[in-house]
């Protein structure tokens, strides 16, 4: 939990502190192709700002997240939180996603991040699938084999009938 504060200074000039607060679970673990939804909560100590807030896929990504195009994705915000829905976690989707939300008149402040933790599904472990690929040619050979052997032999019993 973070909290972040903005010193403003009204039309009679008293400063007035608006206060946001950021909530971030630690982490989320999801098995891979699995859903999952991360959720960054807001509190501010003004009824009157509009919250802004924005996830960060770090540490590579500058670039704050948005929805895809497929559905994949999906950003949602309410006046008090920020969901991001994953519906098929991928492993490359692994990482900490921080939350940056911001009031109208204030600067931006830091959620404290969650980890999403994806967990390899042996179902989809790609090793797997190349193998069952990989196999496949060499099963072709051995069919085209067998049916050489057959028609040969078929061919041998038609000649010895003659």
């Amino acid at each position: 939990m973070l909290l972040g504060c903005v010193l403003l200074l009204q039309v009679a000039f008293l400063p007035v502190v608006y206060c946001l607060e950021i909530i971030q679970v630690p982490n989320v673990t999801v098995e891979e192709r699995h859903p999952t939804v991360l959720r960054c909560d807001f509190n501010s100590s003004s009824d009157r700002q509009a919250v802004f807030a924005k996830f960060y896929h770090l540490p590579n990504d500058r670039n704050p997240m948005k929805n895809t195009s497929d559905g994949r994705v999906v950003l949602s915000h309410t006046d008090s939180a920020l969901t991001m829905t994953i519906a098929t976690a991928l492993l490359c989707d692994a990482g900490t996603y921080v939350c940056v939300a911001e009031l109208i008149r204030g600067k931006p402040s830091n959620g404290s991040g969650t980890e999403l933790i994806v967990i390899a599904n042996p179902k989809f472990n790609g090793a797997q699938v190349f193998q069952s690929y990989a196999l496949q040619p060499v099963m072709d050979v051995i069919r085209v084999i067998l049916l050489t052997l057959l028609l040969s032999l078929l061919v041998i019993l038609i000649w010895k009938v003659w």
